[in-house]
C-alpha cells in the first residue's frame, strides 16, 4: 500500500490517515470551484456580506482593576439573562451583531471592539456595551 496516493481508516488505531495528495486534490478541487462559481476574485469578495465595525478600542484601566471589572460585567450579563461566550473576556452575539470586551495580559488596559451589517445596528450593540462599562466609570474611546 502507497500511503502517498491513498486514503484510508486505520481501525486498529482509530485514526483516519489523509495523504498529502489528498488534500492537495482538495485544494484545487476548491479552487476550481470557486472559478467557475466567480468570474473573478472582486466578484466572490463582492458576493460576502458587509459589515461595519470599529477599530480596536483601548481603554485605559488599571491593571488592579480591569480583570474585576470583565468578571463583573460577566456576572451582569448573566443576571441579565444574555448569551455570551466568557473564552478570554467576554463575547456577546446579538441580532444586530457582535461585541467583546477583554483584559489586556501585557498591558494596563481593557480592550473592545464590535461589528455589525448596518449602522444602526453597530450603534445599538456601543450602547449596550456602554451601559455596562459606564457603572465603571469607563467611556467607551469613540
Amino acid at each position: 500500500m502507497v500511503e502517498s496516493y491513498s486514503f484510508f481508516i486505520n481501525f486498529r488505531e482509530g485514526e483516519v490517515k489523509k495523504t498529502k495528495n489528498l488534500r492537495l486534490l482538495t485544494i484545487i478541487s476548491m479552487t476550481l470551484f470557486l472559478s467557475v462559481t466567480y468570474a473573478s476574485s472582486s466578484s466572490m469578495f463582492d458576493a460576502m456580506p458587509k459589515s461595519i465595525n470599529t477599530t480596536e478600542m483601548r481603554i485605559v484601566c488599571a491593571d488592579e482593576r480591569k480583570f474585576n471589572i470583565v468578571a463583573a460585567i460577566q456576572h451582569e450579563l448573566y443576571e441579565d439573562d444574555v448569551e455570551f461566550d466568557d473564552v478570554d473576556g467576554i463575547h456577546v452575539q446579538t441580532e444586530d451583531g457582535w461585541w467583546l470586551l477583554r483584559a489586556s495580559n501585557t498591558e494596563p488596559l481593557l480592550s473592545a471592539r464590535a461589528e455589525s451589517q448596518t449602522e444602526v445596528g453597530l450603534k445599538i450593540i456601543l450602547e449596550q456595551m456602554k451601559s455596562y462599562l459606564e457603572p465603571f466609570g469607563i467611556k467607551l474611546p469613540l
